[in-house]
């Protein structure tokens, strides 16, 4: 018993003496108002069973029947109504009167209300405390389970605290050694009772609602969603810091309990899909050392829970297949109605119809079980991959179906239906009894077959659950079950299941196999270390052999006995599919052998094996990257690319050996060979022949000593010195060199090879005794004679240390002698060869660090003075040249007096210091002028720009003008400032090289030099420098004459000049470069060359703006107005020249120290007031505002304007901007064009448009598409670039785009417009229709006329029905649409529409009611309708006789005729048929058999026929006038086409019935001759139709063309017999259309070759006075493919009129083809011979052929000037007959002038041989 179950005593409540339940059914009014009165909740369920509301001392008998609890409560319910309370019949003695009733009723509710009060009450504290229990750890579940169930924390945790028990659960769960788990199940259930102290509103006992309920698993069943937690450890208590930790969990999806086996399906599915993959992914959980048995308890892990999850998923499967004899029939109906006791099912085996129906439920599942039982015996479809445990799963399936049939059966109502069968004997008993037996045996079957399964299973799972390896202990106990299996089972004993059982092993034990050689298909079988898949794959072929020999074993042992069964099983199939993958693995055994034996190649450092390597590698890599699966036996590729590895390898292992035997070969040395055949045999290939190559080498060493012999006889005499070597050290190192090339061999074959101990190498060990002697011999004679040449040293130490170099200009040079290092040279390579040294070579070796010391001090004193000179600037060359001659004079004692064992070199040394110092001291002090003054201020003028823009924007042109006229007057002063400076810094250059070089300068008049007439000055006292005495007295320093210092002032001026000049160049670049950035800001984008991912010229200069100025766009400023504002600002910029002074003119003004030193101001140091304004200036220009004055107070002094402007960079630059604005008058022009493509925007005829769509009917989804694209276009229209970039203009496309969304709005407005029109009107149609339809509807019924009236109106709804339902759907979709779309509708129309379908639905109901009205009138109108169908069959006969006779089918009738009659009588004959159908409408109403009228059928399906007819032959008659009067001009031919095939299609289209009418066969002819007509019509339309043609189908028609008349139409065509000459005609027309195709590509041939010029290249100094070989080349080919075009055309049988025309474009081309060749054949001649003769000597050995050579030459410059006078190719090459007269006589003279220089080179090559020989014998005879 639950605790909800509990008395009211236990629970703390009153007692009570009787049962709740008597008292719930009328208490709800008082319990709710007693409890609004204690402030408790107002809304309180009434007291069940279930929620606590029963006591618990109530018997359970005591519980009434569900029929009488209802009728008490229906009595409850009216007393309820009447607003009393009672207490039920039966709770009261039947003494007691009415009154006591209500008493006492009234008592207990009021009881019981209080009891149900103190519950609440004590229910909502309870509640209360378990939510103070909550603590952080139950916090996070909740959370948990919230975030997975898309809940919130707070409606878990009402959930949580609902019960007691859950949270009881709770805290087992998280105690030590509590529970293991807890499930939180979200499932529809009965809503909490009042004891959960919920205060809100329960629902009725027969609602459900959504819970959450808290579980240990044990009470509660799993639907919905089930969330699972669950505890690894019981050790500790869980709390918040370890329930991350310590707690997991899961969740099950159970959403539909009722489907079978759907726990099954969702523990598979967690199991399958969660656990195994994320185990298999990781490998951490396992904590075993040894890696080796890790894995295999993986395997065995991984593979249990696999395989039990595959039992889950085949349990889901049995139960979902397994048969349910409810869903096959409606047993239970016939049960529950008949066959429920034993009585019941004799009466009904009495009842025939009653066996019936138990018969065919019967039937019904003999049919169910023999499809079940022939599924059972069917063909199982078994794949390859199958193991032993899917036949186990396959008997476990069908043992499972068997037994469930089997226990339906027996269950009481399926019995009952077969006593019914027994008892009324019926024939389905035998069916039943013969099913039921096979089921039972089917069962049975399935059954022994599944224990002799079980059995297996031991022993078939190690086959899923370890390697190969672990398989063979287990293969002979696997094979002995097997054998008892066929020896003792009663069913699966036959040779077809067991070889089935075994073949699946062997598929399994490939299967396992394929996992353990890939790691579970984690890595191929390539990518593995070689060694271990060696071992792998043996281990897999044992396990094959194991296999198949305890399967020989078992057979040979059921052999030997007599008794017992044979195991005559397919060998084929059980070990087929085994044995080609033990082949297929030897084969991979064999690929993975043969790239272990190639692997040291690899590693090889062997030059040129790098090919065989790369061909292993890329074999192995082609390998590795094959998709296939080489395991995979079954299929082909790998046996293909296995041929073609083997095929590989063996060219590989060719190409290797030839490889070795080149490489051996191709060995300079015996030694080299050695060495490389040392290193293959590193290789260890068993194939390559070693010994064999060590003898090839020893011949060839033989043959070497031979050489090195020859070598040493042939240089012995001039032995060939090694670099870096002295000449006897050099021979002496020479001979030891061949000494050691003949040891190293020697001793290499006596170490390592046994070749010579072989008779047949002592001839080469003699050579080598006998040449090794020779070469120590020459040694001994080296050696003595550089001992003899050593004396010769002690004048070399003489000799002094510097002399003098030239005649004229005399050089100091070192007088280094370099036999000093000779001899030391010598001295250390002959000690280091260990031989002896004279006395002399060892004193100069020993002192070598003295003579050099000398040799790099005098050295170094050199260098620096070269250094010291390269230094002066080459302009200040000449003022510097008396400071040079001062150093050179230094020097002059180490020309006399100083050697190379002088005591004063040190002194000398110092002495030239002291020079050399002071002038490298002034160098530097007038670099420091130079740089940092001078080109300094020459840098920053040449850089200061006139022009002041943003970078990042382009500007209005007001912004230009102001930003051009306020920075042009800064820059003004800032360039006139940094002038003068520059100025300054020359004059006080210059004159401090004039102090330095000993000349006056007058301190009053610094700049008198200036002037050519000056005086030359007297020295200022203190001026005169006195030098130091020199170390050689006897050396005067001279003095400067007057005419050499008049030269120095004169260089002087030429100085000044020389950086006025710059300055100029300076401003000119400035200049240049302001202009050319602004030159940029009006081009195009470019792509950088230096950095291809940049753009230059991004931004412009200009904006402007596109404007939207119906029905154009426009640009606004226009583009001449800019061009002007440019031209001005360029006028304003070079104006900035005018205030720069030229140098040497006195100025009104200078600039004080404060300007000078307002320059090199810090600008850290300005404060923000005095801030640069101007970026590009110096910080000064500030200051030089306040300096200079605004107006040039030199403006009557030479300026740098005409200077700077005459330069033609600048001038061409101002003239190229007059126009750049205009220039892109084109491109805007397109960019207008380009939007222009919007203007159907603003077309006229929008509402045309939209009226053209909307009468088309579309559906809501088509208009809205339509409104779609409209949003698309506006979409399209938003992303309009906001500008765009036209040369020197940023145009905007704000305003424009403003203009065109307005536009677009437009058209919306225009759809909803018209739409709200166009279903206005339908709407109105369909108000319309329903009102007068309501209207006939309540036409009162009076007579005939009234029924028939209303029947009509009746038959009108009805055959409107589905138009009017289908018609207002797209009115309604369409008011939502435009109501969705904002479009304002009138108030009525918008409930027009709204009311449409309810009056219709009200007047399909009215029609419904008139038409039972009138069923209820028929018998009084029967007689009526009998008289009216005898007047019209007497109508209908007059009618058909009058048809007969002049009908419209009467024999002989012209078509038109009979057209016209049919008229006629298909009026008469609609009137009669309108009556037929009257009364026939009529007759069915009053279930009168309908009237048949053959007659008037017949007339019926004729007139049908006709109409179709004659309404086709109107037709065509109206086509084909109409085509007649089109204008000629006006024809569309396709169009015709298409109308003419349309009836064409009718015609054929028309019912077998008619085609034999004449009517038909003249329309059909017509149509005929008219289509045929069609297609020499559209060729005659054609454009190509000239004057000619017409004329020439004139004459061949006979018929006169008036084309030029302008009413010439296709009547007057068509008056011609052009079907009649249709051959012909079309010939015409196809010339034409040949010829406009001849004409157009002429024209293009004559605009191509008009415009390709020649191309000219520089030849040496020349100029361009060659072609270009390429390009011109190219241009022959398009000359070779114009001929080919012209050429085809005059093969074209059309080409007559253009013939003299294509026969001069011809000759043209092949002759300037011809031309061109012979033109670059002669430029070859020309470039080989004016190298020969121009500057050669042997122009002057051959003076004639010269001469021809420069006739030659005048010629070629001839033909090159001409062609540069007119460069295109075609027009220069067949102008005239120049080129083809004066090219051959030029090339055949340039070619005799060839032939004269080869017969020249040739005779001067033979003399030169004759010389050398002679030379040869000369000196042969000497030395002889």
């Amino acid at each position: 018993m639950s605790e909800e179950e509990n008395t009211p005593d236990e629970e703390g409540g009153e007692e009570e003496d009787e049962p709740a339940p008597e008292v719930a059914a009328g208490s709800s009014e008082p319990e709710e108002e007693e409890v609004a009165e204690g402030d408790a909740p107002s809304e309180t369920p009434a007291p069940t069973a279930d929620s606590g509301g029963q006591p618990p001392d109530k018997p359970p008998e005591d519980k009434k029947p569900e029929d009488e609890d209802e009728g008490e409560d229906d009595e409850d319910a009216s007393e309820k109504k009447g607003g009393k309370v009672t207490l039920p019949a039966e709770s009261s003695p039947k003494e007691v009167g009415k009154d006591m009733k209500k008493r006492k009723h009234s008592i207990s509710a009021h009881l019981q209300a209080e009891i149900t009060k103190q519950k609440i009450l004590r229910a909502k504290q309870d509640r209360e405390n378990r939510r103070a229990d909550l603590d952080t750890h139950h916090l996070f579940l909740i959370e948990t389970v919230a975030s997975h169930l898309d809940l919130k924390p707070k409606d878990i945790e009402e959930f949580v605290i609902d019960a007691a028990e859950y949270m009881a659960i709770l805290a087992s769960f998280f105690d030590k050694k509590g529970k293991k788990g807890v499930v939180f199940c979200y499932q529809d259930a009965d809503p909490p009772g009042p004891e959960s102290g919920r205060p809100v509103q329960q629902p009725t006992k027969k609602e459900k609602m959504k819970r959450l309920m808290v579980t240990d698993g044990s009470d509660i069943p799993m639907k919905g969603i089930c969330m699972y937690f669950f505890r690894t450890g019981h050790e500790h208590k869980i709390t918040m810091k370890n329930i991350a930790d310590e707690v997991f969990f899961g969740i099950l999806d159970i959403r539909d309990p009722d489907e079978p086996g759907i726990v099954l399906e969702s523990v598979h599915h967690l199991l399958k899909n969660i656990y195994l993959k994320h185990l298999k992914l990781n490998s951490t959980w396992i904590s075993v050392s040894d890696p080796e048995t890790a894995a295999k308890i993986r395997l065995r892990f991984l593979s249990s829970i696999d395989h039990y999850a595959e039992f889950l998923f085949d349990s889901r499967h049995d139960i979902a297949s397994r048969l349910d004899l409810r869903n096959v029939s409606d047993m239970d109906e016939v049960f529950q109605t008949y066959l429920r006791t034993a009585e019941e099912v004799i009466e009904a085996s009495k009842n025939p119809d009653i066996v019936a129906k138990v018969e065919h439920t019967v039937i019904m599942w003999c049919k169910n079980f023999e499809k079940v039982l022939a599924m059972s015996k069917q063909m199982r479809k078994e794949t390859d991959t199958m193991g032993p445990l899917a036949e186990l799963a396959y008997w476990r399936n069908l043992m499972a179906k068997m037994c469930y049939i089997i226990q339906q059966v027996q269950q009481i109502n399926v019995q009952n239906f077969i006593q019914v069968l027994i008892h009324s004997k019926s024939r389905v008993l035998k069916r039943w009894k013969d099913v039921d037996t096979r089921v039972t045996d089917e069962y049975h079957e399935a059954k022994d077959n599944v224990r002799y399964m079980y059995a297996l299973e031991k022993f078939c799972t190690p086959l899923y659950q370890v390697d190969p390896p672990g398989m063979i202990e287990h293969i002979n106990s696997m094979m002995y079950v097997i054998r008892t299996i066929h020896t003792t089972s009663r069913y699966y004993n036959t040779c077809e299941k067991v070889t089935a059982l075994m073949v699946k092993i062997s598929n399994q034990m490939i299967a396992s196999c394929r996992r353990y050689l890939t790691k579970d298909d984690t890595v191929t079988a390539w990518a593995q270390d070689k060694k271990v898949m060696l071992d792998k794959l043996n281990k897999c072929i044992e396990l094959y052999d194991v296999y198949r020999s305890a399967y020989e074993a078992t057979k040979e042992e059921l052999a030997d006995n007599p008794d017992g069964k044979r195991f005559n099983l397919s060998v084929n199939n059980i070990f087929g599919r085994f044995e080609q993958f033990c082949e297929r693995l030897t084969k991979i055994i064999q690929i993975v052998e043969i790239f272990n034996l190639y692997t040291p190649i690899h590693d090889s450092h062997i030059d040129g094996l790098d090919e065989i390597s790369t061909r292993l590698k890329n074999l192995h890599k082609q390998i590795l990257e094959k998709t296939y699966d080489p395991f995979e036996f079954r299929k082909p590729f790998f046996d293909t690319d296995f041929v073609l590895i083997r095929s590989t390898i063996d060219d590989i292992q060719e190409n290797l050996e030839k490889f070795m035997d080149q490489s051996i070969e191709a060995c300079p040395t015996c030694m080299h060979g050695l060495v490389l055949l040392e290193r293959f045999k590193n290789l260890k290939n068993p194939c390559l022949d070693i010994d064999g190559r060590n003898w090839y080498l020893f011949q060839f060493y033989h043959n070497e000593i031979e050489l090195i012999l020859q070598i040493y006889e042939a240089e012995k005499n001039e032995t060939p010195i090694p670099r870096g070597y002295p000449p006897f050290g050099g021979k002496i190192a020479w001979a030891r060199h061949l000494y050691k090339r003949l040891e190293r061999p020697m001793k290499w074959f006596e170490e390592k090879t046994s070749i010579l101990k072989r008779d047949d190498a002592r001839p080469t060990i003699k050579l080598f005794n006998g040449t090794c002697k020779k070469l120590v011999l020459y040694e001994m004679l080296v050696h003595e004679s550089w001992v003899k040449t050593c004396n010769f040293i002690y004048d070399a130490l003489e000799a002094p240390i510097l002399t003098l170099r030239g005649t004229v200009r005399q050089e100091l040079v070192l007088n280094f002698d370099p036999f000093f290092r000779q001899i030391i040279d010598e001295t250390e390579i002959i000690r280091k060869l260990g031989l002896e040294v004279p006395d002399i070579a060892q004193v100069v070796y020993y002192k070598q660090e003295m003579i050099f010391h000398t040799y790099e001090r005098i050295k170094g004193l050199l260098e620096r003075f070269l250094v010291i000179k390269q230094k002066v600037p080459q302009d200040l060359s000449v003022l510097m040249r008396p400071l040079l001659k001062k150093v050179e004079k230094s020097f002059m004692p180490g020309v006399t007096n100083i050697n190379w064992t002088s005591l004063k070199g040190e002194e000398y040394f110092d002495y030239i210091d002291v020079h050399q110092n002071d002038l490298e001291g002034i160098v530097k002090k007038t670099q420091e002028i130079l740089n940092l003054r001078i080109n300094q201020f020459l840098y920053e003028i040449s850089h200061t720009l006139m022009i002041d823009f943003p970078e990042d924007r382009p500007m209005t042109v007001n912004d230009y003008m102001e930003i051009i006229k306020r920075y042009g007057v800064v820059v003004a002063k800032d360039l006139e400032y940094k002038s003068r400076m520059c100025e300054q810094a020359v004059v006080e250059l210059i004159n401090m090289l004039l102090r330095t070089c000993d000349m006056p300068t007058p301190v009053e008049s610094p700049t008198l030099w200036l002037n050519a007439n000056m005086p030359i000055p007297n020295f200022r006292e203190g001026e005169i420098i006195v030098e130091k005495p020199p170390v050689d007295p006897s050396i005067q320093m001279n003095t400067m004459t007057k005419e050499e210092q008049q030269h120095i002032y004169e260089e002087s001026r030429n100085v000044f000049g020389f950086y006025n000049q710059k300055c100029i160049e300076a401003l000119q670049k400035t200049t240049r470069i302001s202009l050319d950035i602004l030159r940029q800001r009006t081009e195009e984008p470019q792509v950088s060359k230096r950095n291809p991912g940049k753009i230059l010229n991004r931004v412009p200069v200009f904006t402007a703006d596109l404007i939207l100025t119906i029905p154009t766009i426009q640009m606004k400023p226009q583009l001449g107005d800019m061009q002007q504002l440019l031209n001005r600002s360029i006028v304003l910029i070079t104006e900035c020249l005018k205030r720069v002074v030229i140098w040497g003119q006195s100025r009104r003004t200078s600039f004080d120290n404060k300007a000078a030193d307002a320059y090199y101001k810090d600008v850290s140091k300005l404060d923000e007031a005095g801030a640069n304004p101007y970026p590009r200036l110096q910080p000064a220009d500030a200051l030089l505002q306040t300096i200079i004055p605004l107006e040039n107070l030199n403006s009557r002094l030479k300026n740098s304007y005409k200077p700077v402007m005459d330069y033609k960079d600048i001038s061409k630059m101002v003239l190229m901007m007059q126009t750049v604005v205009l220039q892109a008058k084109q491109t805007v022009q397109n960019l207008i064009y380009q939007y222009s493509q919007y203007n159907f925007l603003w077309k006229e005829t929008r509402d045309e448009e939209i009226k053209d769509i909307l009468e088309t009917d579309p559906v809501i989804t088509e208009v809205e598409a339509i409104m779609r694209s409209y949003r698309e276009l506006e979409d399209e229209i938003e992303a309009i670039a906001p500008s765009h970039r036209v040369g020197p203009l940023e145009v905007l496309t704000a305003e424009m785009k403003m203009g065109f969304l307005m536009e677009v709005k437009e058209w919306k407005n225009s759809l909803c417009r018209q739409m709200s029109d166009k279903y206005k009107v339908k709407a109105l149609e369909i108000s319309k229709f329903i009102d007068e339809a309501s209207k006939d509807l309540n036409t009162p019924l009076k007579d005939m006329n009234d029924i028939r009236f209303v029947m009509t109106a009746l038959a009108n709804i009805r055959s409107k029905q589905v138009d009017i339902d289908v018609g207002i759907i797209p009115i309604e979709e369409c008011y939502t649409f435009l109501g969705k779309e904002k479009y304002k509708i009138p108030e009525e129309e918008s409930n027009r529409a709204d009311t449409l379908r309810y009056n219709f639905n009200r007047l399909q109901t009215r029609a419904l009611e008139m038409h039972g009205q009138i069923c209820n009138l028929q018998e009084n109108n029967k007689k009526k309708l009998f008289e009216a169908i005898a007047k019209f069959k007497n109508d209908l006969a007059n009618y058909y006789a009058k048809y007969v006779k002049s009908g419209p089918m009467v024999e002989g009738l012209a078509a038109q005729n009979a057209s016209d009659r049919l008229v006629i009588f298909q009026d008469e004959f609609d009137e009669l048929w309108e009556r037929y159908v009257m009364f026939n409408a009529a007759e069915k109403l009053f279930g009168i058999i309908p009237t048949e009228y053959p007659d008037l059928m017949k007339l019926h399906r004729e007139l049908s026929l006709l109409q179709k007819l004659y309404g086709l032959y109107n037709d065509v008659m109206r086509a084909v006038n109409g085509y007649y009067d089109i204008k000629w001009g006006d024809l569309k031919i396709p169009k015709i086409y298409v109308e003419i095939h349309e009836f064409q299609s009718r015609c054929n289209a028309l019912p077998k019935a008619l085609k034999g009418w004449p009517a038909y066969e003249a329309l059909k002819q017509r149509i005929e001759d008219f289509n045929e007509t069609c297609p020499l019509l559209e060729l005659m339309t054609n454009r190509a139709m000239k004057d000619r043609h017409w004329e020439k189908i004139g004459d061949i028609t006979g018929h006169i063309f008036n084309i030029e008349n302008e009413n010439f139409s296709l009547k007057h065509v068509m008056e011609a017999p052009i079907l009649q000459f249709k051959g012909l005609v079309e010939d015409a027309c196809i010339g034409a259309q040949e010829e406009r195709e001849m004409e157009m590509k002429l024209k293009q041939l004559q605009l191509d070759w008009s415009t390709v010029p020649l191309l000219f290249a520089h030849f040496k100094n020349r100029g361009e006075i060659l072609l270009r070989e390429a390009e011109t080349m190219e241009t022959m080919a398009s000359l070779d493919k114009s001929i080919l075009v012209v050429q085809a055309m005059i093969d074209n049988k059309y080409h007559g009129f253009f013939k003299k025309e294509l026969n001069t474009r011809l000759g043209d081309y092949t002759k300037t083809r011809g031309i061109l060749e012979m033109w670059l054949q002669t430029q070859t001649l020309w470039m080989d011979m004016e190298a020969v003769f121009v500057g050669g000597d042997i122009a002057r050995n051959i003076p004639l052929e010269a001469k021809r050579f420069n006739n030659s030459n005048r010629n070629w410059m001839k033909i090159m000037q001409g062609a540069r006078e007119n460069p295109f190719v075609i027009s220069f090459c067949v102008s005239d007959e120049f080129m083809a007269q004066i090219l051959p006589h030029l090339k055949e003279q340039l070619e005799l002038c060839e032939k004269a220089v080869n017969e020249f080179v040739e005779q001067q090559e033979i003399a030169a041989a004759e010389a050398a020989a002679a030379e040869a014998a000369k000196e042969a005879a000497e030395k002889f």
